[in-house]
Parts: C-alpha cells; sequence; structure tokens
C-alpha cells in the first residue's frame, strides 16, 4: 500500500485508542493558533464571515471557536472517530492516481 496512504489509515485508526493529553492539548493549541493567525488577515476574514452567515446563519466569533477547541475531549474524539470509521471509507484521488492503492486495499485497512 501507498505509504501516504498507510499512514493516514493508521493515523484514523490511532484516533479510536487512548489519545494523550500532551498530544490533545498540542493539537488544540496548533488548532487555536492557524485559527487566530489566518483571521489576521482581512480576506480570510471576510471569506469565513461570508461562509459562516451562508452554512450557518450567523457568525460565530473566533473567542467562542477557540472555546469550543479548549471544550474537546480526547473522549469526543475518540467517539466520532470510532462513527466515522464504522462505514466504508470513501477515497479521492487529485492527480495521478495509478500510485494510490486500490479501494479494497485501503478499505481493508478499516475492517
Amino acid at each position: 500500500m501507498g505509504a501516504l496512504v498507510a499512514a493516514v489509515c493508521d493515523e484514523l485508526k490511532k484516533m479510536t485508542t487512548e489519545i494523550s493529553a500532551v498530544e490533545l492539548n498540542r493539537a488544540k493549541s496548533q488548532l487555536t493558533s492557524s485559527l487566530l493567525m489566518n483571521l489576521e488577515s482581512r480576506p480570510v476574514l471576510f471569506e469565513d464571515i461570508g461562509r459562516q452567515v451562508l452554512t450557518y446563519g450567523a457568525r460565530v466569533s473566533p473567542e467562542e471557536l477557540t472555546s469550543q477547541i479548549a471544550a474537546v475531549t480526547a473522549a469526543d474524539l475518540n467517539k466520532c472517530a470510532k462513527a466515522m470509521l464504522k462505514t466504508a471509507p470513501s477515497v479521492v484521488a487529485y492527480g495521478d492516481p495509478t500510485c494510490v492503492p486500490r479501494y479494497d486495499l485501503i478499505a481493508k485497512q478499516f475492517s
């Protein structure tokens, strides 16, 4: 199986097991930093406002988003990953697909 596909499959499966507090806090910090840094750019900020209003009918403030990120627990991630992996995976390839493993080989990783 392709190395990248194997790594992604492995990481998805790991999300159903114990997630350390250090790893969870690092991910939350990285996501929060990325969110706040992206919103410093006016075009990105306006695009974000437009997307939220069109999708949800209102805008969620950066403060509320960072609070929601902080509230995520390892159990939340485990539950989400387990639910996601109960169904057959969707696979999308962009560019030359000849290096992508066959679908059945990828799906077999989650059975």
